[in-house]
């Protein structure tokens, strides 16, 4: 990809979609779709992880891929983990394993943001936030309205 285009893409004036992705999968152009993993939306990341599935033997596709372990999003993250069920090589399975310990902790941060205990630990009970609610308000009312 040329200086230029590489300039629009990344102004927003030219947009990354799947038919581009797919135009460049079928005529071989895998640099753009690296380029396209490491720029684009959400949805064009993955599928740009589902296209450069096929092209695990190529160096610079693998390491994009474990790049993308750690994605943000975890749809994405996941679809790259997934890649590497396989793999023997040890510091990619180390990285899977601190990028899955980085989403349930982001999970777990989400949720106490929320005050909502995170409701996947296997001690705690379902929690239903809609008690938690009433239980809030019924706080409020009794600290702020007393009864005669």
């Amino acid at each position: 990809m040329n200086s230029l285009k590489e300039f629009l893409y990344q102004h927003k004036v030219l947009k990354l979609s799947d038919k581009k992705l797919q135009r460049w999968h079928l005529s071989g152009q895998i640099e753009k779709i690296i380029y396209a993993a490491k720029n684009g939306t959400y949805q064009i990341r993955l599928q740009c992880v589902r296209l450069l599935a096929d092209h695990l033997h190529n160096e610079s596709v693998k390491n994009q891929l474990v790049k993308m372990i750690d994605d943000e999003v975890e749809l994405v993250a996941n679809a790259a983990i997934s890649l590497f069920n396989e793999t023997k090589d040890q510091s990619i399975i180390l990285r899977i394993k601190q990028a899955r310990e980085r989403m349930r902790s982001r999970k777990r941060s989400l949720a106490s943001a929320r005050n909502v205990p995170y409701s996947r630990e296997a001690n705690q009970e379902f929690y239903n936030p809609k008690e938690h609610l009433m239980d809030q308000l019924k706080r409020h009312q009794s600290d702020f309205h007393p009864g005669f």
